[in-house]
């Protein structure tokens, strides 16, 4: 036979306060009660099985799961500031049970029974439905006779235990219960980001957080409660460690904590059961940080004796925490360069040396193209305000070494995380002939030759560069040239010379252990294993 074994109660137990006097103080101002129907219509929301009323009466009638109050007509939420009407309201904490046909009124010509629920006691209604049933192993059916006596006498003590325990439900919860409903009212809307609006006597709005404030302040709610520092602090431990038991993600909860509340609420099954506890843990840890001072460790935090607790509320860097550490953050690198070529070269690079696609890998680039840097100081502040870092990989033109120690003297930028080409990213990491071969072989596959060598690539590079402050550099030039008729009506863009390069660098490191040799000739080579690889491979490590 499996039996329920219903887990350890909370530790709170009694709460002093009647409930008759929390709900005319206005408690349910901010979390309403809800009918028994809308009760069964939450029980599904969290995978639990359905029940009907007369499952719900034996419930109250044995003790397992009671309502918190009859109502003998309509209930609606209360929106003024005026005291909260209890007229009509059976408080059942106040009445041994009674069949609940003695609570039904006439509504549209047919009896009706209003049994009234906290959406806390949501909290425990998996073990009062879980514990309706036992099961029976099939084999024990198949018996007979005097087999299936003994194996019912053997389990009877169990039986009886479980009933007992099932029967003292409802009473072992009802103090936690109370303690939430009363401090809801001032904690439920920092929980849950919303708050509610009542009319006041000059038909203005006024908020019910505010008016709580306003009534009740640190050392009257100390009062209030009656309840001692270790009480709080046990009632939020088992509340957390109840929702990390439950949660089916409960590693993620530093990330999922930054979901939407909307969203939250419409999961389903154990992910919003957890859902529940985890409010009524931030309810009592907010409660202890005001009546103590102390902020205790978040739900996942309580296993971790080094970890600085958890601020409430939710701020970017958090987030970027959070998912660093699942190695989920999406931008672990912001890469800037000024030209087709570069942007190409490493893409495909990275992609050579890491063995992955650069879509996904956590890195971005943008190209200046014609923008100068000094103007661009303000989409670099935005790069590093959500990026690991920012790496700039651009020719030292244009002041670009004055701007950039600026940016770095600033904090936009790491100074060790500029790179800039002496002459040009071609001039810098290969030879002239090797970019002639590059552009030939783009010429050989239209059926083009270029006719141009070396010597006359450099004369005209001196001779258009003479006199100019910034001069034209070598791929540029090269361009230029082998489109003329006069050296074979090449035309290559600089994405296909990318592409040469990248070709000719692949070959270069093919053999074990040239990644040092290739990379002290071509600078490129040690910058984007510094860089977009490097950066790639930590987020994942």
């Amino acid at each position: 036979m499996a039996l329920q074994l219903f887990p350890q109660p909370p530790p709170l137990g009694e709460f002093s306060t009647p409930l008759r006097e929390l709900v005319g103080a206005g408690a349910l101002i901010q979390r309403e009660l809800i009918t028994h129907s809308t009760l069964e219509t939450c029980a599904r929301e969290r995978g639990i099985p359905g029940f009907d009323r007369d499952m719900l009466e034996a419930w109250d009638r044995d003790g397992v799961f009671s309502p918190l109050v009859f109502c003998r007509g309509g209930w609606t939420s209360w929106r003024t500031v005026a005291p909260y009407p209890l007229d009509g309201i059976v408080f059942r904490e106040e009445e041994d049970f009674r069949p609940w046909s003695d609570y039904e009124f006439e509504q549209h010509g047919h009896p009706r029974v209003n049994a009234l629920y906290s959406e806390w006691q949501l909290l425990y209604l998996a073990h009062a439905r879980e514990g309706e049933t036992l099961e029976v192993p099939v084999e024990t059916f198949k018996a007979v006779g005097e087999a299936i006596a003994t194996f019912a006498a053997n389990h009877q003590p169990f039986v009886e235990q479980h009933l007992t325990l099932r029967g003292g439900l409802d009473r072992q919860w009802l103090g936690t219960v109370k303690a939430l409903l009363r401090l809801q009212a001032r904690y439920w809307p920092f929980v849950h980001g919303e708050s509610v609006l009542l009319w006041d006597d000059q038909n203005e709005h006024v908020d019910a957080l505010d008016l709580e404030y306003d009534r009740t302040d640190t050392d009257a709610l100390r009062t209030e409660l009656g309840l001692n520092d270790e009480t709080l602090e046990a009632s939020y431990h088992w509340l957390a460690r109840s929702a990390q038991w439950i949660d089916p993600l409960p590693g993620l909860y530093d990330v999922r904590r930054f979901q939407l509340r909307r969203e939250r609420e419409r999961e389903r099954g154990q992910s919003r059961r957890a859902l529940d506890f985890y409010d009524a843990a931030e309810i009592f840890r907010r409660a202890y940080r005001e009546l103590t001072g102390t902020l205790l460790p978040d739900a996942d935090q309580l296993q971790a004796a080094e970890a600085s607790p958890r601020p409430f509320g939710r701020d970017r860097d958090q987030l970027g925490e959070a998912l660093r550490g699942h190695e989920l953050y999406p931008h672990s690198l912001h890469i800037v360069v000024e030209g087709e070529t570069e942007m190409c070269l490493i893409k495909q690079l990275f992609e050579a040396f890491a063995g992955r696609a650069w879509d996904g890998a956590g890195l971005l680039m943008t190209n200046l193209g014609g923008d100068k840097l000094e103007g661009s100081r303000t989409m670099l502040e935005g790069f590093s305000a959500y990026a690991d870092a920012v790496a700039l990989l651009l020719d030292n033109e244009n002041d670009a070494a004055r701007v950039t120690r600026r940016l770095s003297q600033d904090g936009v930028l790491r100074r060790e995380h500029v790179q800039l080409w002496e002459r040009s990213l071609e001039e810098d990491n290969f030879t002239p002939q090797e970019l002639l071969d590059m552009v030939a072989a783009i010429g050989a596959k239209d059926g083009t030759v270029l006719d141009l060598n070396e010597a006359a690539l450099l004369d005209a590079q001196k001779s258009r560069n003479q006199g100019r402050p910034q001069p034209k550099g070598l791929g540029s030039i090269l361009q230029e040239l082998a489109r003329s008729p006069d050296h074979g009506s090449v035309v290559f863009s600089k994405p296909q010379l990318a592409e040469q390069m990248a070709e000719l660098i692949e070959k270069d490191i093919a053999a074990p252990g040239r990644h040092d040799e290739v990379g002290a000739r071509r600078p490129i080579v040690r910058w984007v294993l510094d860089y977009p690889v490097s950066s790639y491979r930590r987020a994942r490590t």
